[in-house]
């Protein structure tokens, strides 16, 4: 039997009518697809362009920019020798370069508490001394703005960048000479010997060497990590109270003459194993244990001076931007 015609043109507009719906619907959801795609390249392009300019470390509202921070480390690293020297490794250059960089910025924060400024003056002859541009006597030219232009192109700094890096170090110079001239005449002390290796067990294995009868000078100059103290048989001199943090100090003024004590850095490992030679209640303290004492007393200030401000880094190794990172250690140490 025929369909009657009423069917027919109904069922017929019905197919249409879903086919034409899934092809809109297909044809959407490759529109919205592709759009996705060029979104993702656009935004990434647009990253990777600005990515020099985004935060690299911000202390309260001041921010440093990665391009910044990149001629930092890139100075940092030429400072102590190179790409080659162990100084120079990334996680510890980074790190080194953040601190320098807080500190700048602390002391130009607060140093007017220690009562310390830097004259207009000061400044100008600490930036001739940086380029060997000493002031000209009459008569002769003054080198001074060629040398100083070369070295901002040499740098990639700003005038402002750089002179506020110069004002922070020259601060740094005088708080550390402020607490080193605080320090005390005579001091509580011992004289030590010490033999630093890679870890606990080690450490043990060494000790009971010691007990055991080994010489403690022989091992300290075979197996210590310490390169300045190793070859002088593990001799450190003279130590007052108040210039090692407070888990070794409390370690070592522990210990009676030729006792033998150990102490673990809790964030590297590496263990410390002292032997205390001499005390003494009351030592005479010469200029560098003055220095010594005056720059643990200037990092307890600086301490004291970050926790009332709030840091971000986005360059930590451990809780960071990995593409922030990435794009630093490129621009110093290369892909």
């Amino acid at each position: 039997m025929p369909t009657p015609p009423w069917e027919s043109t109904f069922g017929g507009r019905e197919a249409i009518s879903s086919r034409h719906l899934a092809a809109i619907a297909v044809l959407a959801l490759l529109a919205l697809g592709a759009g996705l795609a060029v979104f993702a390249v656009a935004r990434g392009i647009w990253e990777k362009q600005n990515r020099p300019n985004s935060a690299a470390l911000q202390v309260d509202e001041t921010t440093y920019n990665l391009r910044y921070f990149a001629r930092r480390l890139s100075m940092y690293v030429d400072e102590v020798g190179g790409l080659g020297s162990s100084l120079a490794r990334q996680p510890t250059a980074l790190q080194a370069t953040v601190q320098r960089i807080v500190q700048e910025e602390l002391l130009r924060r607060y140093a007017s508490e220690l009562g310390l400024s830097v004259e207009p003056q000061e400044l100008e002859d600490a930036l001739r001394q940086r380029v060997g541009a000493s002031a000209p006597s009459e008569g002769q030219e003054d080198t001074f703005p060629t040398r100083y232009q070369q070295e901002l192109e040499r740098t990639g700094l700003s005038d402002q960048e750089y002179r506020l890096m110069v004002e922070g170090q020259l601060l740094l110079d005088k708080a550390l000479k402020h607490f080193q001239d605080q320090a005390p005449a005579q001091a509580e002390s011992v004289r030590y010997r010490q033999i630093v290796v890679s870890s606990p067990a080690q450490a043990d294995q060494i000790i009971a060497r010691i007990q055991g009868g080994e010489d403690f000078a022989a091992i300290a100059r075979k197996e210590s990590l310490d390169t300045l103290t190793g070859p002088l048989g593990g001799e450190v001199g003279w130590m007052p109270r108040g210039a090692l943090p407070s888990g070794a100090e409390s370690a070592l003024f522990g210990l009676a003459p030729n006792q033998i004590g150990k102490y673990i850095d809790p964030e590297s490992g590496v263990a410390y194993i002292f032997q205390v030679l001499e005390k003494d209640p009351q030592h005479p303290l010469d200029a560098q244990q003055k220095l010594v004492l005056g720059r643990r007393a200037l990092d307890d200030w600086l301490d004291q001076k970050r926790s009332q401000v709030r840091i971000r880094n986005y360059l930590d190794v451990n809780t960071g931007d990995v593409r922030k990172i990435e794009w630093v250690l490129e621009q110093v140490y290369g892909g």
